[in-house]
């Protein structure tokens, strides 16, 4: 599927959402046979985009010629600008100059001084900027590509074969989570926001937070979406091979994680988790705080990194068990060792395309 088709289908698909939210009925689509009764659970849906003033920058069209931040090259955000920008008749190469890689608060410190113009990036980056009166939002992830997939679990085969009883632990803890936002978001958004995690603030999570659809087991359009990304990154000469859902999923763990156990499980005493100070982690960050993993027994311990081709690094090595990265470094992961599987997701949307308050075409 084209990247073009892709887009609109997803666009059929949240209209279809959206109506069958405001029913009232709760909404999931997912794998054959596997039991997905509140595995996919929608945060509140912002009220609006931020609406430019008269003079300031309206369209995509209107950031020709200037410096644009992304986290990386290849990265999810980067394939959404390239669209905007081809669908506006311009040049990636050409009409504007991308800096990258860039992290989110060095974006915003940048974007004060007038080093960059705009970024497209992950929450909570693009609401701690749009509060601290540094940028406004141009458009969301949601409007550019509805229902994208982004952040994964991922793991190896060998953690999956040995233990595969800690890894559905490790789900259902992260569930739980998942459904704790939906049912006491105010709390989830001052958890997230706390010293403990991303230090934030719970004013700012509960504007950032309504930005991602969070869940554990990837519905069809997630799993889809990935294998068109691993074709856009083919294309932009990221990976070297050519990836269908054969081989960048595993969902044999996630598709049966609340099937009561049998026989004997098969643990590790601590599972080493790596995360990033993004809120695309929520649940995870849920699941520790509120001791669902305790629930579950399973012993986890988090471990810091920056960016999602860190973490995988650590996942192929072997140093850390399970990583919560975004589709284009655990993608790069699969490309290099085939071993390397997503078995669950995170969370569909969560970034946006902002630019510097006062900016003119």
């Amino acid at each position: 599927m084209a990247l073009d088709e892709f887009i609109e289908k997803m666009k059929e698909d949240k209209i279809s959402r959206r109506s069958i939210l405001k029913a009232g009925a709760a909404v999931g689509i997912g794998l054959a046979g596997a039991s997905l009764a509140g595995c996919t659970t929608p945060t509140p849906t912002p009220s609006a985009s931020v609406t430019p003033g008269p003079a300031g920058i309206k369209t995509i069209a209107d950031l020709k010629g200037k410096k644009i931040a992304l986290p990386s090259v290849g990265s999810i955000q980067d394939i959404m600008l390239r669209q905007q920008l081809q669908k506006a008749g311009m040049s990636y190469e050409k009409d504007i100059t991308v800096q990258a890689p860039m992290a989110g608060g060095d974006m915003i410190t940048a974007m004060s001084s007038g080093a960059i113009d705009a970024a497209l990036m992950w929450e909570p980056f693009v609401t701690m900027a749009k509060q601290q009166g540094v940028a406004d939002v141009l458009l969301w992830s949601e409007d550019m590509m509805p229902g994208h997939p982004c952040d994964t679990i991922a793991t190896t085969t060998k953690f999956i074969q040995d233990y595969p009883d800690s890894l559905k632990a490790f789900l259902l803890a992260h569930q739980d989570g998942v459904e704790y936002i939906r049912s006491d978001f105010d709390d989830a958004a001052a958890i997230v926001g706390s010293g403990e995690w991303l230090n934030s603030g719970t004013v700012v999570e509960k504007e950032a937070l309504p930005h991602m659809e969070f869940m554990t087991v990837p519905s069809e359009s997630f799993i889809a979406g990935t294998e068109t990304f691993a074709t856009e990154m083919k294309n932009l000469d990221k990976l070297k091979k050519e990836h269908t859902r054969a081989d960048i999923f595993d969902l044999s763990v996630v598709s049966r994680m609340n099937e009561p156990a049998s026989g004997t499980p098969k643990v590790k005493d601590t599972v080493k988790v790596g995360w990033m100070p993004t809120d695309h982690h929520a649940p995870a960050f849920i699941a520790s705080t509120k001791k669902f993993f305790d629930n579950h027994n399973i012993r986890v311990e988090f471990v810091k990194f920056t960016a999602g081709p860190q973490i995988m690094a650590q996942v192929v090595a072997g140093t850390i068990d399970i990583g919560m990265a975004g589709v284009p470094p655990v993608l790069a992961a699969i490309d290099n060792d085939p071993t390397v599987k997503i078995v669950a997701a995170v969370h569909t949307n969560g970034s946006g395309l902002f630019y510097r308050k006062g900016l003119t075409p």
